[in-house]
């Protein structure tokens, strides 16, 4: 899977291949591979984490300045490995609030179907859903092995939580 995923639990929002943060704001971002290990990494804003299935990692990242940061695979997974690139673009506290109310009122849901196609491998390009399928905001990430084992066995699956370690 070239591509990755970012959930916002505290929005209830997902995005692919980029991700939006105020900046000044400690982010954590909870990391898991859906299949392949991989490497998650944005080097103007910090350090480099590996993904694994089944074993959420913890990155805390903070981006000072509002501004495009650009994130990559720093792991060789196989085929696509070089074309997974992602954004993570830092706004003021007041522009990332109106994103999320826009996300809110003009973008689609994320339906189960959606979700498995995204899950296969193939490069897509940006993508934005307004909320997710609600069985994916489990914390125990146990339909996340559910969602594994309908969905070919794809590659990497990222996800990302914002603001204080609840």
């Amino acid at each position: 899977m070239e591509k990755w995923l970012f959930r916002y639990p505290d929005q209830k929002i997902e995005t692919v291949n980029y991700a939006v943060i105020p900046e000044g704001t400690p982010v954590k971002f909870v990391l898991h591979a859906h299949d392949a290990m991989n490497s998650f990494w944005v080097p103007e804003l910090g350090g480099q984490m590996y993904t694994m299935p089944d074993m959420p990692m913890k990155l805390w990242l903070q981006a000072d300045h509002p501004g495009n940061y650009l994130g990559r695979s720093a792991n060789f997974s196989g085929e696509g490995f070089a074309g997974m690139e992602f954004h993570i673009l830092a706004k003021s506290r007041s522009n990332f609030k109106s994103w999320v109310k826009d996300v809110k009122a003009t973008k689609p849901a994320l339906t189960t179907a959606k979700y498995k196609q995204l899950l296969k491998p193939n490069n897509v390009g940006t993508m934005t859903f307004s909320s997710y399928p609600k069985a994916l905001d489990k914390e125990n990430y146990t339909e996340m092995k559910d969602m594994k084992s309908m969905s070919d066995r794809s590659k990497s699956k990222d996800s990302m939580k914002g603001g204080d370690d609840k």
